[in-house]
């Protein structure tokens, strides 16, 4: 799962890192098809979308039964996402924290988690190449809607993709399973 925030209208674009004043631009979710880290599908859309989409997120994230996978959700997505009245319920993961209890001194953000993981061009480059963005930063408001519901897709399934291989290294070190179940 993965929001695309702009600012506040008449808001500085700083405000869009602010999960209590940024707005809702776009929520994009994906899928690791096969369980193997390599196929995937993502569906992205425009916020304010259609009630139905909207109702059937929110009963997604509500499921108890269905895993959810961010990449700085709890400090970010789901903030963001229960602002706009989301509720959760069941598993909900993060593959940076996973990613720290890993290895503590790793990059943690989804592209440098997906160049290491699955060996993937840099989309998000490619989707917000403007020379007037500061690192880590992207101003939503800014890229056209196709582009971004593009990006917004490929960053849910790259993060579904992630957990999948972290899983795997989970199991390819079971002597360090407590320490890392510990942390994460």
């Amino acid at each position: 799962v993965d929001v695309e925030a702009a600012p506040p209208h008449q808001g500085p674009k700083q405000w869009a890192l602010l999960p209590g004043l940024a707005r809702l631009r776009a929520i994009g979710v994906g899928a690791d098809l096969k369980g193997e880290g390599y196929d995937g599908i993502g569906l992205s859309w425009n916020y304010p979308c259609s009630s139905g989409i909207w109702s059937v997120f929110a009963k997604a994230m509500a499921d108890p039964d269905l895993a959810k996978v961010f990449c700085n959700g709890y400090a970010y997505d789901i903030p963001m996402l229960k602002r706009y009245r989301i509720r959760f319920r069941g598993p909900i993961h993060d593959i940076r924290d996973l990613r720290r209890a890993l290895s503590s001194t790793s990059r943690t953000g989804l592209g440098p988690q997906a160049a290491m993981y699955l060996c993937v061009s840099p989309w998000k480059a490619e989707a917000l190449e403007d020379e007037d963005d500061e690192k880590g930063y992207v101003d939503a408001s800014r890229i056209k809607k196709s582009k971004l519901l593009k990006y917004n897709a490929e960053d849910g399934v790259r993060t579904a993709q992630i957990r999948t291989k972290q899983i795997g290294d989970l199991r390819d070190d079971p002597a360090d399973k407590p320490r890392v179940e510990r942390l994460y």
